[in-house]
C-alpha cells in the first residue's frame, strides 16, 4: 500500500513539474501566429503573405501601375491586417509591414503612395525597436520621395480637345521629410473620328443602264449617208423567192 502511495506522489510531482515548465512556453508563444493558421479572404498564412509581397515586388520592377500586381498586393494586405488584429504582438509583423511598404512604394498611383506612407510611418512609430522599424526611421531621416504619374497628354496638340484632368497626388510632408514628385504620364494619339460614330464607307458607282438605241441624224438605218434636207426613201422589201 505504501508503495502504491509513493508511486502516486511521484506521478503528481512529475505532472506539476511538467506543467510549470510548459506554462511559460505557452505564454511566450501566445502572441505568435502559428504557421498553419490562415488569414484574410484569400486564406494566407504569414509565410504566404510574405511570399506574395516578395513576388509582387519582383513583378513590379522599378515601378508599376499594372492592376494584376496591385491586386496581388491588396490580397496580401487584407490577410496581413487580419493577422494583425488577431496577433497584435506578433514579432513577425514588422517584417511583413516592411515588405508591404516596399511593395506599395513601387505602385506609382495616388492610392499606392498613400498606403506606402501610412505603413512606413506605422512601422517606424509602432515597432521602433525592431530592425525594420529602425531601418524605416533611417530612411526617413535621409528623405523619402513619392512618385505618381500625372494625367496622360495627347502626343500632338489637338484643337478643341478638352485638357485632361490632373491625376491626384499626395502632398509633401515636411515634418516627416516626405516629398512628392509627379512623373509625366505616357502620351496618347486620339482616334481620327469620335468614338462611337461609324466610319463612312465610300459608295462605288455601278455600271450605266443602257437606254433605247437611236440613229444619228443624216444616217440611214442601213448606215448610208443622205443629203441634208432630204428624207430617205423607205427601203424596198426584199423580193419573195418562188
Amino acid at each position: 500500500m505504501k508503495f502504491r502511495v509513493a508511486i502516486v506522489l511521484v506521478l503528481l510531482a512529475a505532472s506539476a513539474v511538467a506543467g510549470s515548465l510548459s506554462a511559460p512556453s505557452r505564454a511566450a508563444t501566445a502572441g505568435t501566429a502559428p504557421a498553419d493558421e490562415y488569414f484574410g479572404r484569400m486564406k494566407l498564412s504569414y509565410l504566404g503573405i510574405n511570399n506574395s509581397l516578395k513576388d509582387a515586388s519582383i513583378m513590379a520592377g522599378d515601378h508599376t501601375t499594372f492592376q494584376v500586381v496591385i491586386t496581388k498586393i491588396q490580397w496580401a494586405e487584407d490577410a496581413l491586417l487580419d493577422w494583425q488584429r488577431k496577433y497584435p504582438n506578433d514579432p513577425q509583423l514588422a517584417r511583413s509591414l516592411y515588405l508591404l511598404t516596399n511593395a506599395y512604394l513601387k505602385v506609382w498611383t495616388y492610392d499606392g503612395q498613400e498606403k506606402a506612407t501610412y505603413y512606413l510611418l506605422e512601422l517606424r512609430d509602432k515597432y521602433p525597436k525592431t530592425f525594420f522599424g529602425k531601418q524605416e526611421k533611417a530612411n526617413l531621416s535621409k528623405g523619402l520621395t513619392l512618385h505618381v504619374y500625372g494625367a496622360s497628354q495627347p502626343c500632338a496638340p489637338v484643337i478643341g480637345e478638352p485638357t485632361p484632368t490632373p491625376a491626384p497626388a499626395p502632398t509633401d510632408d515636411l515634418k516627416d521629410n516626405i516629398h512628392v514628385q509627379v512623373e509625366p504620364g505616357p502620351c496618347f494619339t486620339p482616334p481620327p473620328t469620335p468614338q462611337g460614330q461609324p466610319i463612312p464607307v465610300p459608295t462605288v458607282p455601278g455600271p450605266p443602264t443602257p437606254g433605247p438605241l437611236s440613229t444619228p441624224a443624216g444616217v440611214t438605218p442601213t448606215g448610208k449617208a443622205t443629203a441634208p434636207g432630204t428624207t430617205p426613201a423607205p427601203a424596198s422589201p426584199a423580193p419573195a423567192h418562188t
